[in-house]
């Protein structure tokens, strides 16, 4: 017969010892350990770097908002127009001359001689175009088309004076009184740098924009719309801009 001490044994056999960790297993752990840490700190690390990259290429990137909402469009296309009231505010109705269109299209590298002007309203564009930091080939380019250089002229539609600004684009753009010269040019020039910053300062569609508005080039895919017009009015523009630029060929 068997012992009760013997039967325990059997029924409850003793656990064997736990083998010790080896040192190779435990520096492996240590090892995983510490990589698993690093990666850690370098994801965050690097993760906040990228972040503040996105952030500040987005605001140096930034587009304007969009004009859409308020800003007038500049194309004959858009309607019939007239000279009523309702467009000029009912002022100084005779001195206001309508400025006929011409949709003479030119060679590509044409220079077109920039018109008369007082040495009163060149130095005014030049003070302009110095204030607002825009180039003044640019300024007397698009004077010399719309107007030439005339302070009281009126398109059929009502654009005003030496922009041929659009009352409403106008006030939006620095100028209470489109009927005053400075307030006119300025507004004006603000309105083109305005659009030399929407369209990544393309000259061309900058110009195709003033004309006949910013929304024509934006449906037109980012190109000059196909409106005789406009097609006619960017190289004029370019044709005045390489006089306005050559000491030689711009008036003294």
């Amino acid at each position: 017969m068997k012992s009760a001490a013997h039967s325990r044994s059997f029924r409850n056999p003793p656990k064997p010892a736990a083998r010790p960790v080896s040192r190779r297993v435990l520096g492996l752990g240590a090892g995983l350990l510490v990589l698993g840490l690093l990666v850690a700190v370098l994801a965050l690390v690097h993760g906040k770097a990228w972040l503040l990259q996105q952030n500040a290429g987005a605001e140096n990137q930034a587009v304007p908002p969009d004009p859409g909402a308020w800003l007038a469009a500049y194309s004959a296309y858009d309607g019939p127009g007239d000279e009523s009231a309702a467009l000029t505010g009912g002022r100084r109705p005779g001195k206001l001359k309508a400025m006929p269109r011409v949709f003479e299209v030119l060679a590509h590298d044409a220079v077109l001689k920039l018109p008369v002007a007082s040495a009163e309203i060149r130095k005014l564009v030049n003070d302009v175009a110095l204030e607002v930091k825009i180039a003044p080939a640019l300024l007397h380019a698009v004077i010399a088309t719309e107007s030439r250089y005339d302070s009281d002229a009126l398109s059929p539609r009502g654009a005003i004076g030496l922009m041929q600004l659009m009352p409403d684009t106008a006030l939006r753009f620095g100028a209470p009184d489109p009927y005053n010269p400075r307030d006119n040019v300025l507004a004006g020039a603000n309105y083109l740098k305005f659009l030399l910053k929407l369209f990544g300062n393309d000259i061309e569609l900058t110009l195709a924009a003033y004309n006949a508005g910013h929304n024509a080039v934006l449906r037109a895919g980012k190109r000059i719309p196909e409106y005789p017009e406009t097609q006619a009015y960017v190289p004029k523009v370019l044709a005045y801009m390489r006089c306005a630029s050559n000491a030689a060929c711009r008036p003294a």
